[in-house]
């Protein structure tokens, strides 16, 4: 079973002294990423996971086509052996009205395990001037940690969870709206607030 797991997702080799950057660049062949890349060893002291985010026709790398959507991919590589990295989907982040930024991951307890569960926090500008609508969506996308002894092709997202902390802030026509889940602290302070 762990072998026959590995032969559907794709590894990656990692060059003696080569960087997490330098790495994720060359596996996509991109001078840019759409995020920092972050390698953690969060889930395992033994264990490094890096995640990464790319960008598809976005409008900053000047490859911008209109009639095409602006989506960003989520990427993590579990390290399976000194030299080799398998690569899981975390989640495609699409255009809403505006190109999807990425403006931070971090970890935080989100079920009854112990290890902290990864959560992506997402923006998406808006600016519609002939709907007169000025402003941002703003969402938090929470994530199992996976097995490590057989990682996943794709991880598992909690739906539920993340939809309590979707919303928009900012104008539509002479309207205001406000939305509180902006930031790592109040995020963090809502999850502790619903026993996290």
């Amino acid at each position: 079973m762990f072998f026959a797991s590995f032969s559907f997702g794709q590894i990656f080799s990692r060059l003696p002294n080569e960087s997490a950057d330098s790495f994720i660049k060359r596996v996509f062949k991109v001078d840019e990423l759409a995020h920092p890349v972050i390698e953690t060893k969060e889930w395992d002291s033994t264990k490094r996971v890096i995640f990464a985010f790319v960008a598809e026709n976005s409008q900053s790398n000047g490859q911008y086509d209109q009639n095409k959507e602006s989506i960003i991919l989520g990427y993590c590589f579990f390290k399976i052996n000194p030299n080799n990295y398998h690569r899981a989907l975390i989640d495609t982040f699409h255009e809403d009205g505006g190109e999807p930024r990425i403006e931070t991951l971090f970890f935080e307890n989100t079920d009854k395990d112990k290890e902290r569960e990864i959560a992506i926090f997402v923006r998406i500008p808006q600016m519609h001037r002939g709907a007169d609508i000025y402003g941002d969506f703003y969402n938090t996308y929470f994530y199992d940690n996976p097995n490590l002894v057989i990682p996943p092709n794709r991880l598992t997202k909690f739906e539920k969870l993340s939809a309590k902390f979707s919303g928009y802030e900012g104008y539509s026509g002479n309207k205001q709206f406000k939305f509180k889940y902006k930031d790592v602290a109040s995020i963090r302070k809502a999850l502790k607030e619903m026993g996290y």
